[in-house]
């Protein structure tokens, strides 16, 4: 049966349907790809559809990402690039900005910008080289927990969150009818931080809690001269203030304190601390401006400042994930683009430009994690042996350890979130030319939980898990043999085994290279 024109463009998504008269303007549409070619007269468009008058077809509908524009009518008309990214604050006043910068850069895109009713609220529009629109970005940053409603209603195609999504937002979306798919966009460490006039250099993470509930008011109670702690924190929609919560203030069974001092903007929470010799405060770690970070000392005595490789690790007490959330009803190409890039090695120099830490690997020598080795010469005596230990420090003399650290879904055998991700980001890396020649050592580690021998047992099926996944990531250009592989158990824990966040932390597999 042959097919008339008509049947062609329903085929295509071209349908009859009523418009206004907002303009009109000559325009020709060819389609992509096609010979079907459209003359008429463009009415309007939204930039996912245009509705044009054909002396032929009459008022129709058409896909504009389909087709090729020429004509007067063609600035106005666009590809299908307006979408939302809502949420957190932490990632949409700096981040996400230098990401779509850095995005534009590479697309050739120009990028013009415009403020909306506040500060958390920006356009921010990609501009082709002729001058046609290819984006509309509408970026508002009121904190993490508006980053689901934006995805359910429609408004976000992305939601950015400085948390893991919780259960009730997760049935949310579930109701809405949506999936929700987690990124991992980059990382982020929450510093407590105090005016630079402030001696005091580290707390307890007790301390903390009790400072943030009000059980702690005055400086003279941490050695301090007297003055009265003032406190000061992110606002209860802030995926900051939600993992400080988790992190900090929970296991201690506090709440934050009513006379805190509560701000939308981490910048101008900073900026506050450090104008107050009394003030004490938390931020992400881009955030730091002009305040000065305090160390962190963990229950069993580990002391951490706050590094980068601590947090690429996320071995930091108060390391977190800064993710996009996405659906599995995304629509536009334009953030499928976006999010594509966001994720890639590509965007990660403009996750460090923004003062965010990136997810490209970076190296620590053995000698400089002493701390590790010390704590484990203090466990007891069914969590150590010296035999494995002088196998472990022979082995790693020389090495440099990997921040890029692989752990697992409790109580499972499978990789978890951003293991998964990185799989692709190691693989590449091990081929490069500063890798070739270099010995590759996978070392897998168990918490405390179990005798040491299961636990050794185990750590190596995981590391040979490690092992074998990342292979298959390289599409076998990596020879298996050349990666050694080994297990100590619950030895040189990087955390406390007395928490589950501990035990969690210290289940992972490292990645040491030598040579």
């Amino acid at each position: 049966m042959r097919l008339t024109m008509i049947q062609i463009l329903l085929g295509l998504g071209l349908f009859a349907a009523g418009a206004s008269m907002v303009f009109a303007e000559p325009v020709e549409l060819r389609l992509r790809g096609g010979d079907i070619v459209l003359n008429g007269d463009l009415l309007s468009t939204d930039g996912n559809s245009a509705i044009l008058t054909s002396p032929k077809f009459g008022i129709m509908m058409v896909e504009a990402e389909r087709f090729d524009c020429t004509g007067p009518g063609c600035a106005k008309l666009r590809p299908s690039g307006a979408f939302g990214i809502h949420g957190s604050n932490t990632i949409g006043e700096a981040l996400t900005p230098a990401i779509i910068e850095a995005y534009a850069a590479s697309k050739q895109l120009r990028v013009e910008k415009r403020l909306g009713a506040s500060a958390e609220e920006v356009g921010m529009e990609l501009f082709e080289g002729d001058g046609r629109k290819f984006a509309a970005i509408d970026l508002r940053s009121h904190g993490s927990g508006t980053s689901v409603p934006g995805l359910a209603s429609g408004a976000a195609e992305i939601g950015a969150s400085s948390r893991p999504i919780k259960p009730e937002e997760l049935k949310g979306l579930t109701d809405a009818g949506y999936a929700a798919q987690p990124h991992v966009l980059a990382l982020d460490g929450l510093l407590v931080v105090v005016a630079p006039s402030n001696p005091v250099g580290e707390l307890p993470l007790e301390q903390v809690a009790k400072i943030f509930a009000g059980q702690i008011t005055d400086w003279a109670q941490l050695g301090r001269a007297p003055g009265p702690i003032k406190v000061y924190a992110r606002d209860n929609k802030s995926g900051t203030f939600d993992t400080f919560d988790t992190l900090v203030l929970k296991p201690y069974k506090v709440k934050i304190a009513e006379t805190a001092s509560r701000f939308e903007s981490s910048v101008e929470l900073s900026d506050s601390v450090a104008r107050d010799p009394d003030g004490i405060g938390f931020i992400g770690f881009a955030y730091l401006r002009n305040t000065k970070a305090l160390a962190i000392k963990s229950a069993c005595g580990m002391t951490s400042p706050a590094s980068e490789f601590a947090v690429k690790t996320e071995e930091y007490p108060l390391a977190r994930r800064l993710y996009y959330y996405t659906t599995d009803k995304m629509k536009s190409p334009a953030a499928k683009s976006l999010l594509q890039f966001a994720l890639s090695d590509a965007a990660q120099q403009a996750v460090v430009d923004a003062g965010f830490i990136n997810q490209s690997i970076d190296y620590l020598p053995f000698g400089a994690q002493a701390e590790r080795v010390a704590l484990a010469l203090t466990a007891k005596p069914e969590d150590f042996d010296m035999v494995l230990m002088k196998d472990l420090v022979t082995l790693l003399q020389g090495a440099r350890r990997m921040s890029v650290t692989y752990r697992f879904e409790k109580n499972s055998g499978e990789l978890e979130l951003k293991a998964k991700q990185d799989l692709p980001r190691l693989a590449r890396y091990l081929q490069t030319d500063e890798m070739r020649g270099k010995q590759i050592i996978l070392i897998g580690f168990t918490d405390s939980s179990g005798p040491l021998l299961t636990n050794t047992t185990v750590s190596l099926a995981r590391a040979t898990a490690v092992r074998d996944a990342l292979v298959a990531a390289a599409g076998s250009t990596i020879d298996p043999a050349k990666i050694v592989v080994k297990a100590y158990g619950e030895m040189m824990p990087v955390d406390c085994n007395t928490t589950e966040d501990g035990r969690s932390k210290n289940r992972r597999v490292e990645i040491w290279v030598k040579g």
